[in-house]
């Protein structure tokens, strides 16, 4: 069973698709040789990891052509690729392409290295190799059209009470003309429905209103979001209190319509958040976003069906989100001249006014990146001023350009 969708010569291999193996071929080693990092507690670890991969031939017609699987994969418990793993795989690939990080030929741009790279990615079988398992099942979702005499049917991974829960069950227990096992089968009685939250959607629910829009199309703030839920999600996911996991979390949960789909896990690489979501007939869908010490650089869809689709269409609102319009530390209080202090008291005075609130967040030598927020708004903006420490200009820099053109003529009347 494929549990990453890829792409290999041109045909692409789905998450939970079944695939039957006609032959294996000799192992290839890659021995690769790295130091990665870590985020969290800085410190650097060394790893001489020994890759294994396989080419395979399978027996389905629409994908006719070798293949690689990466057999360090294949046993191993954890379904999503370990830290080691996948930074083993990058090393590997720039072991065998380093003629496209060095002795370029001259007069090449920039843009241009960085495209040859991206095809490079693209098209090498090995970094793209089938991440696959033995299938001794299928999900629930992918069973479906489908009939057999006996099923087993394991529902360990299923929030009972929710009506995904009991969607998911009809659609298992009518895969069955004869017989059917349970494992770790739910135990739900009329009274335990009682106990169920009141946050849940109801259990039997108006079929209309499962038409409802799949994902809402609001902006990233939590102004209309419980915070009390927020933080139980939180919880749920294991995703840490503060620093950027949570800022991305944040804003990218109040996107997603729950009543529709449903935030199954959450884990972190190297900065990549990688989230998994699910509709009410099982349908995954994997979204990882990038980012770097400033700022979410991309929204990537890794499952590539119409669920995955439509929510990192959602989430593109993200990109380019700066970490620093949710700052942590104490701003700068004193700017070290009278000018520019002066300066900054009046447009708190004047912003303060319209419950606008102000925060320096970076000083350096002719520029200020000041932070302004009004409820659910923010934006950045850039002051630049003379050798006097004279404020002579300001540009929006990123956030809210509604909040920005509210403080346009805040600023032109303290100028």
């Amino acid at each position: 069973m494929v549990y990453r969708t890829v792409r290999q010569n041109t045909d692409y291999f789905f998450n939970g698709e079944s695939l039957q193996v006609k032959t294996v071929y000799e192992p290839e080693i890659h021995r690769v040789n790295f130091y990665v990092k870590d985020p969290k507690t800085k410190e650097t670890h060394h790893f001489d990891t020994t890759l294994v991969y396989r080419q395979v031939d399978f027996y389905d017609e629409s994908h006719s052509g070798n293949y690689y699987i990466l057999e360090n994969y294949l046993n191993q418990s954890d379904p999503q690729l370990d830290l080691e793993l996948s930074c083993a795989l990058r090393e590997d690939f720039k072991n065998r392409h380093k003629e496209l990080y060095k002795n370029l030929p001259e007069g090449l741009s920039r843009e241009k290295i960085r495209e040859q790279i991206k095809q490079a990615r693209r098209d090498d079988p090995y970094l793209n190799c089938l991440l696959v398992k033995y299938g001794y099942a299928i999900t629930c979702h992918k069973s479906q059209g489908s009939e057999w005499p006996w099923v087993v049917i394991v529902s360990e991974n299923q929030e009972k009470g929710h009506s995904d829960f009991f969607r998911w069950y009809y659609t298992a227990i009518t895969r069955a003309s004869e017989r059917i096992y349970l494992v770790n089968e739910p135990h739900i009685t009329p009274y335990k429905l009682k106990e169920i939250s009141q946050d849940w959607k109801p259990i039997l629910s108006d079929p209309a209103e499962d038409s409802a829009t799949l994902l809402k199309a609001e902006n990233t703030q939590t102004s209309n979001v419980s915070q009390t839920e927020l933080a139980s999600e939180r919880q749920r996911l294991a995703i840490p209190n503060d620093g950027n996991s949570r800022i991305i979390f944040d804003q990218a949960w109040p996107l997603i319509d729950k009543d529709s789909v449903k935030f199954i896990n959450a884990k972190r690489n190297p900065y990549q958040e990688h989230y998994l979501f699910s509709n009410d007939q099982g349908e995954p869908a994997k979204i990882v976003i990038y980012y770097n010490k400033k700022k979410i650089t991309r929204i990537e869809d890794k499952s590539l069906n119409e669920l995955s689709n439509k929510i990192t269409e959602a989430l593109q609102s993200l990109t380019g989100l700066r970490f620093d319009m949710f700052p942590s530390s104490e701003p700068v209080q004193d700017l070290g001249d009278d000018n520019l202090n002066e300066f900054l008291d009046l447009l708190k005075q004047y912003c303060d006014k319209q419950n606008i609130s102000v925060t320096l967040i970076r000083h350096t030598q002719f520029r200020m990146e000041i932070l302004f927020i009004k409820e659910d708004r923010r934006t950045i903006i850039d002051f630049n001023y003379d050798g006097n420490h004279n404020v002579t200009k300001f540009d929006f820099d990123s956030g809210s350009h509604a909040l920005y053109n509210e403080i346009k003529p805040i600023f032109n009347e303290i100028r």
